[in-house]
């Protein structure tokens, strides 16, 4: 059947796939053995063919800023409803009950 996995939600988001993480560790391995061959090639090669270098590594260094359009402020303040239900939840039934009858006996008065 076309679409049919042993796992009907698919990989988890943040997940990535074995041959991705695999791929990234071979890499990283053969740079780690290989880095004072890579920098000495490197250190060979033109100007203008190093900034090229480094404008490719410089993603992996320092992150790319995200335009100011783009940014989402979430706002975390809790709402008053929020604070009032978390507050009540940690009551337990007997202080709830109390809460109740003070109410109603306010609304005589």
């Amino acid at each position: 059947m076309k679409g049919k996995t042993n796992n009907p939600n698919g990989r988890p988001k943040g997940v990535p796939n074995k041959i991705t993480g695999e791929l990234r560790e071979r890499m990283k391995n053969f740079l780690s053995e290989n880095w004072e061959e890579v920098a000495e090639a490197i250190k060979e090669m033109p100007v203008k063919e190093k900034l090229v270098i480094y404008e490719k590594l410089m993603p992996y260094v320092i992150p790319k800023p995200i335009p100011v359009a783009d940014r989402v402020e979430e706002d975390t303040t809790p709402t008053r409803a929020e604070v009032i239900k978390e507050y009540l939840s940690r009551l337990s039934k007997e202080e709830l009950l109390k809460i109740i009858d003070e109410g109603e006996g306010a609304e005589g008065a």
